[in-house]
């Protein structure tokens, strides 16, 4: 274990877990809410009752989507950055050469 790492409980769906991490308080409860929040809809929304492992599983995929669907946005967000950028470098180096 590292120096900026400690042991922490979290809860999941009902059972605690001991984890050794280096993320901050904030971001733990975050986290353990999202994840919580996701088992829950999933269990909610389930046409039959599921097993904890099931759910869980179930949980691990949307949460794994949301992430695939947050990455090829940021890189849509990425390219788009790029190209104003470099736009806005082209319109600056045509003003600057039209001043000269």
């Amino acid at each position: 274990m590292s120096d900026n790492q400690r042991k922490v409980v979290i809860e999941i769906g009902g059972s605690t877990y001991k984890i050794i991490t280096d993320l901050g308080d904030d971001v733990l409860e975050w986290i353990q809410e999202h994840i919580n929040s996701r088992l829950h809809e999933i269990q909610k929304e389930a046409f039959f009752q599921l097993d904890q492992e099931r759910a869980y599983l179930y949980t691990a995929l949307n949460l794994a989507e949301e992430i695939y669907n947050l990455q090829a946005e940021l890189e849509r967000v990425k390219t788009e950055l790029k190209q104003l950028t470099q736009r806005i470098s082209n319109e600056l180096k045509k003003e600057n050469n039209e001043k000269q």
